[in-house]
């Protein structure tokens, strides 16, 4: 992994910029500022992934407004080749010419970087969302059905686990529609609930 000072200047310049934002979402958070939470996480994700996947593998081609000096547009092939379309008005203001592929591959390299590292940053964000949801709604399933076993209601036959969906083969656990790793949880939750009842008596 490369250090920030080994990175071009236009990507520390960034890294710099995704610092003293992080630095200012966390001071809010600590604050008691819960809504910005996620923004920190992201901003953090996007930072580290900026640094440490630096330089990021070529996309398909694409042409991105990249300056504000420049017109036109340039980007990165799929071979990693610059595409440059772009044009500059030198000093004194003639007429437009084209700009140099050393000009303008700071800002082509730098702007692809940081969307990279936005872009995968959003996705594992949002993959670590899905699994938390996942794991959620697997729990409040194990307690609604732990809850309706100690009600002594019926949870089976069933082909697959009512609890994770899995194909079930064990004459056991089709009986009662549940796999024997969800039984085990379960039988867990019962067991705590029980214990936590007999010690409020």
């Amino acid at each position: 992994m490369p250090q920030l000072d080994e990175l071009p200047p236009l990507i520390r310049q960034r890294v710099k910029a995704l610092d003293a934002e992080i630095a200012r979402l966390g001071a809010l958070v600590a604050a008691g500022n819960r809504r910005v939470a996620r923004y920190l996480e992201l901003n953090t994700l996007e930072r580290e992934i900026l640094v440490a996947e630096y330089p990021p593998p070529p996309k398909r081609s694409r042409r991105w407004r990249f300056s504000s000096e420049f017109s036109g547009a340039a980007g990165i092939d799929t071979d990693g080749t610059l595409i440059n379309e772009a044009t500059y008005l030198p000093r004194p203001y003639t007429e437009r010419l084209p700009c140099p592929d050393e000009m303008v591959w700071p800002h082509v390299e730098a702007t692809w970087a940081a969307r990279y590292a936005e872009q995968k940053a959003t996705r594992l964000l949002g993959a670590r969302k899905a699994v938390k949801t996942r794991a959620q709604r697997r729990e409040k399933l194990i307690h609604e059905t732990a809850a309706r076993i100690v009600r002594d209601e019926q949870t089976g036959p069933a082909n697959s686990c009512i609890i994770c969906g899995k194909a079930l083969d064990d004459p056991v656990s089709i009986a009662r529609g549940i796999g024997s790793e969800c039984w085990q949880h379960i039988l867990a939750w019962i067991t705590r609930n029980t214990d936590a009842a007999a010690r409020a008596a």
